[in-house]
């Protein structure tokens, strides 16, 4: 995704019939692909499309072709500059041009607003119908965002309190000082109560840098009774990632809210000798992620 600093702006409706046309020719092209794909693989191909690697496997080998031959179109909303938009793409200006809306729903959570500006741009991509009201869509898109928080762990890179964080970093030290304990004797150590228990064990999931079986070796619907020994860890040093993405990684596990901000002022983009933008940081953030749980999937493997 593009780097850039984000501009509030007006759009015409000219803009947004535009934007909206242009939309629903790429979302169309992807579908065709996508209805193809399992119902359960389909975000995950779907993600591998807009990332310009698309997962060859999930379709059949004579439409393999077909699909890098169309690549471009389907990805035109993220890599064409239009002059009508102002030499913008059409991410760029329906972000800018609905980025006061989003702050609005969020209810000036910063963070927030960022994890909600990545899941519209992926979203954006299943917009096929140009004559629906596009910021109806993507206020559902904001209300499912919100509500699917609280049943995915793996969306709640955000909704984190910063009690729990605090938590976190005092479970981290604990462990660091008395490496030979089990996860169960270091919680019993610190004396934790159920609750921050479950709330450690759900950021460690979250986060993916460590996983958590499905049995447990006391009770099968408990995850604190495992040790620690069966709690797989990736190193992030030995992760195929790039500094600021494990910079990132390190912020989210141990800083408070915020630290997008920060990062995104402390580093420079080699590119354009100008700070990252907050959301690069968290896209940063996302991608790093992916890598590290294609890592874990490869160790369980």
């Amino acid at each position: 995704m593009p780097n850039y600093k984000i501009q509030n702006r007006i759009l015409s409706n000219e803009h947004r019939d535009y934007i909206k046309s242009h939309l629903a020719i790429s979302a169309k092209i992807l579908k065709k692909y996508t209805d193809l794909v399992a119902r359960n693989d389909r975000v995950e191909f779907r993600e591998s499309v807009l990332s310009g690697k698309p997962n060859l496997s999930e379709i059949p080998e004579h439409l393999h072709a077909d699909l890098q031959g169309d690549l471009s179109d389907i990805l035109a909303p993220k890599n064409v500059n239009h002059q009508f938009l102002d030499g913008k793409t059409i991410e760029v200006s329906l972000i800018e041009g609905y980025h006061c809306l989003f702050a609005k729903w969020c209810k000036g959570n910063e963070d927030l607003l960022q994890d909600f500006i990545l899941k519209a741009l992926n979203s954006i991509y299943l917009f096929t119908n140009p004559e629906k009201s596009l910021i109806q869509y993507l206020k559902r898109a904001f209300q499912r965002f919100r509500s699917s928080q609280g049943k995915s762990r793996m969306q709640q890179l955000i909704t984190m309190p910063d009690r729990w964080n605090f938590l976190r970093i005092s479970f981290e030290n604990e462990r660091s000082q008395n490496p030979h304990l089990t996860i169960n004797e270091i919680m019993d150590l610190m004396e934790l109560s159920k609750k921050q228990r479950n709330n450690l064990v759900q950021q460690m999931q979250a986060t993916n840098i460590a996983r958590i079986d499905t049995e447990c070796k006391n009770d099968n619907n408990d995850p604190v009774a495992k040790e620690s020994k069966e709690i797989q860890k990736i190193d992030i040093e030995s992760a195929p990632l790039t500094k600021l993405q494990k910079d990132c990684v390190m912020a989210y596990m141990h800083d408070s809210w915020g630290w997008q901000s920060k990062m995104a002022e402390n580093n420079i983009n080699p590119r354009t000798n100008e700070p990252y933008s907050k959301m690069s940081i968290t896209n940063n953030l996302r991608e790093a992620f992916g890598i590290l749980r294609q890592q874990i999937d490869k160790n369980i493997e």
